[in-house]
């Protein structure tokens, strides 16, 4: 007698069983916590400039700052008050709020589908490149992948029952998002757009409490809109004209091309091509109407980032709100039985480059790495060869002011010169507006007392346009730093009567 075939669903090769699988990805998510963190202890690198711009902007906190809205910086000022000024501290969030949107994706999977697609959806997420690369850099991406999936998960909930609670909290999580980092904004338009097309979903439009989370979004947001509009509307300034860069209907198709490829890299060649896959053929899981809705918010963000790209050009993360969704989708159709080849792929190439992500952290110099492979990291070392360089030249005079040109270079010696007696100053020009967040707190103009150190490069030659006598009195060079400044100059600049007698 023929046995019937057994219609529980088959899990892909190396799943847990149901009882123990939160405990095997809690032990997953905490050794890669505690693996990078060591890489990271014992690595040569340093903070880029942005990092350190971030660093500098957590010592004079705000509702807004010149590039990015402020979270960032309140998050660095809140991890540096517990365990110091260090490198590792401050990028201390990065790998910790990566752990937490792993977890969530977890929630988000298993809300969606089952505890299998939340069990994978997390180890996906984690050991991507784009996380394993940023799990070691403090960007204002981290913080929002945080809130983008606490908010995908409660407006899916929304969606079915909004409630008042399910409003409120995305509401807080919309708010809290967007001082994050802008691009949280994607979000209003793929809700938008999938209600738009669900009918069944139009209730939602009318709920109070859909409108109570805007509401609430917006509120969270308005500090940041009144330090814009306090100055001069900065931030916003930044994200659209130096970030958007159109030149009218000049169509870029190779930078569009690139972009689409750079995605491979950031998610993983099988994860990306698996959800091209899904979106060419329409593929379908048994559950479509959550894989519609993962489309739905996801999809919009990366037309959007392909069309900038289309229309100047655009970097690699700026499609990161599309990942969460992106990921759950793909880890519910791997995990089919039927996909099980492609599954072990995308596990053995993403788990691969997350190792060698990790041991390149651990082992790679400058004086290792040759100059063609160095510079696409050059920002990431160099900063204690600024430090020792400096405090070397500085601590031989009786200076205490010393001045820097330009926003990048000013960041990185402010950072340099933590925990010193030097007052790191931005050199801005007499009757100038700021150009930027060190001009407008802390800046020097020709009109203040002398004698300073002024700091620049050495291809721009003498600070001609300061008053008063001017030699140098050291110089600061490093592979790295050579590739993003040359050789540094440091300059004395001493009034024209300075040690003349009476």
């Amino acid at each position: 007698m023929a046995m019937a075939a057994s219609t529980a669903p088959i899990a892909p090769p190396l799943t847990p069983s149901r009882q123990n699988h939160l405990l095997v990805l809690a032990v997953i998510l905490i050794a890669l916590f505690a693996l990078r963190e060591l890489s990271l202890a014992m690595s040569a690198t340093s903070l880029g400039f942005d990092e350190a711009q971030y660093w500098a902007w957590a010592q004079d906190l705000a509702f807004g700052y010149s590039t990015k809205p402020p979270l960032i910086a309140w998050l660095i000022a809140g991890t540096t008050s517990l365990c110091g000024d260090g490198m590792v501290c401050v990028r201390l969030p990065a790998n910790l709020l990566h752990i937490a949107s792993a977890a969530l994706l977890y929630v988000a999977g298993r809300q969606f589908y089952d505890w299998r697609v939340g069990f994978w959806s997390a180890v996906f997420y984690a050991t991507m490149p784009a996380t394993a690369v940023s799990s070691y850099l403090i960007t204002t991406d981290v913080p929002l992948i945080v809130f983008w999936c606490i908010a995908l998960i409660v407006f899916h909930v929304h969606a079915n029952a909004p409630r008042l609670l399910t409003g409120v909290v995305l509401g807080l999580a919309l708010g809290i998002g967007l001082n994050a980092k802008y691009a949280m904004i994607f979000f209003v338009p793929c809700a938008a757009l999938y209600i738009l097309f669900t009918p069944r979903a139009w209730a939602v439009a009318r709920a109070p409490s859909t409108w109570l989370a805007l509401v609430i979004g917006a509120a969270l947001i308005a500090p940041n809109v009144l330090w814009n509009l306090s100055n001069g509307f900065a931030t916003l300034d930044h994200t659209v004209s130096d970030n958007m860069e159109w030149q009218g209907l000049i169509l870029h198709p190779k930078d569009m091309l690139e972009f689409i490829g750079t995605q491979f890299g950031m998610l993983g060649p099988v994860i990306f091509g698996a959800y091209l896959v899904i979106l060419a053929t329409g593929r379908r899981t048994q559950k479509p109407e959550e894989d519609r809705f993962l489309l739905f918010m996801s999809l919009p963000v990366f037309l959007l980032i392909t069309f900038q790209a289309l229309m100047s050009q655009a970097e690699a993360n700026w499609s990161a709100t599309a990942f969460p969704a992106a990921v759950v989708l793909v880890a519910a159709h791997l995990t089919m039985p039927r996909h099980r080849t492609s599954f072990i792929w995308s596990l053995s190439v993403n788990g691969a480059v997350a190792a060698v992500i990790l041991f390149g952290m651990m082992l790679m110099t400058p004086s290792i790495v040759p100059p063609r492979l160095l510079k696409p990291v050059y920002q990431i070392f160099g900063g204690e060869d600024l430090r020792q360089g400096l405090i070397a030249t500085l601590d031989k005079t009786e200076l205490n002011t010393v001045v820097v040109q330009g926003r990048t270079l000013t960041a990185e010696v402010i950072y340099a010169l933590r925990g010193t007696r030097y007052d790191v100053r931005a050199y801005l020009k007499s009757e100038t507006a700021p150009a930027h967040d060190f001009e407008r707190i802390r800046p020097w103009t020709p009109d203040m007392p002398l004698p300073i150190a002024f700091v620049r490069s050495k291809a721009s030659g003498a600070p001609d346009f300061l008053p008063g006598r001017k030699s140098i009195i050291g110089k600061v060079d490093s592979p790295s730093l050579g590739i993003r400044y040359g050789v540094l100059d440091v300059w004395k600049v001493e009034a024209e009567d300075t040690g003349e007698g009476d």
